[in-house]
């Protein structure tokens, strides 16, 4: 039995998390099912991060702390340390939900990426993989779990600082090797004290553009910036 890989690993970057990280691991006691791995990817944190996490080493299956060239370094690294089938990202300041075991036994298809629900704010946050609504709106990693294989094949973009996993999903939206699926169930509660929460990533924005033409088609492309220059004329801010 002790042979058999896990069926999910969880990747929690984390950098002087130590205001949030209790609450994330004390999530993971509770509702993360004994099939699954926890592995922590720390970027050499200074606070009490590291303290607080080495009182759960029954639930902590691998722990590295370093300095690293940002989130999505600590994640492309973290992955190299991976033995699940899927691969599940959450913030040290999100908490997974008593719906995750559920959500995970309806992984079965190793070419599908299968994405939830997740809570934000205490109001349900609902995304879609169909191709204009992916492009006006990004499916949260906290939502997301990706069959092993897509790390074999691809790997976080450092060019962008906190939109490296939006750059990924519009790559596998246009991957005519994975699907998407639907799963209405909350994984999540999503923590608004995140980088990608605080700040915007400009490098992301100035390309997108050009990242959905490219990956979702010209008639998405074209419906997207039509939208955006009706914003624009209307002086709202659209992304």
């Amino acid at each position: 039995m002790n042979n058999v890989p896990p069926i999910v690993s969880l990747i929690c970057v984390t950098f002087n998390a130590g205001q949030h990280i209790n609450s994330f691991l004390q999530s993971a006691k509770k509702n993360m099912p004994k099939h699954c791995e926890l592995i922590i990817f720390d970027g050499d944190s200074r606070d009490d991060t590291l303290k607080i996490i080495s009182q759960y080493p029954d639930l902590v299956t691998s722990l590295i702390s370093k300095k690293d060239k940002g989130i999505y370094d600590a994640m492309n690294n973290a992955v190299k340390l991976a033995k699940g089938q899927w691969l599940y990202f959450i913030g040290a300041d999100d908490e997974i939900t008593e719906n995750f075991g559920t959500v995970i036994s309806q992984l079965k298809e190793t070419d599908t990426i299968y994405h939830c629900d997740i809570i934000m704010d205490d109001v349900k946050i609902i995304r879609s993989a169909e191709p204009y609504q992916l492009a006006k709106y990004n499916i949260s990693h906290q939502a997301i779990f990706y069959p092993k294989s897509v790390f074999e094949k691809y790997s976080y973009n450092l060019t962008y600082k906190i939109c490296a996993d939006y750059e990924l999903n519009l790559k596998l939206r246009g991957d005519s090797a994975y699907r998407f699926k639907y799963i209405p169930l909350v994984a999540a509660k999503f923590g608004t004290d995140g980088l990608s929460s605080l700040k915007t990533d400009d490098a992301f924005e100035h390309k997108k553009p050009k990242l959905i033409n490219h990956y979702l088609g010209l008639s998405v492309y074209l419906r997207y910036m039509f939208r955006k220059f009706k914003h624009q004329i209307q002086g709202k801010h659209v992304k």
